[in-house]
């Protein structure tokens, strides 16, 4: 059993892990004027951020958790489906 165990350890530090790399680009066909990319980050970085107020004695207290950048982009993109009709998708 022992032999068994020294062969797997070998084999199991001869086998190295491969990470697949998946490239992303902008679609091609796809120009998204200024106004919409400015207000989309300036949205994005306001959805990330945590919301502080103000105390009756002027000390900072924080009201909402800064939400998570990946959880808002999802919750962007189930938003776009509700905002594009249907008879656009088709």
């Amino acid at each position: 059993m022992e032999q068994f165990n020294q062969q797997i350890d070998q084999l199991m530090e001869g086998y190295g892990t491969f990470q697949q790399t998946i490239k992303q680009r902008f679609p091609r066909h796809l120009n998204l004027s200024e106004e919409f990319i400015a207000a989309f980050k300036e949205e994005f970085v306001r959805q990330t951020k945590a919301v502080m107020e103000e105390d009756a004695e002027g000390n900072q207290i924080e009201t909402r958790a800064a939400r998570k950048p990946k959880k808002v982009l999802e919750d962007f993109q189930k938003a776009l489906q509700f905002l594009v009709p249907n008879e656009r998708l088709n």
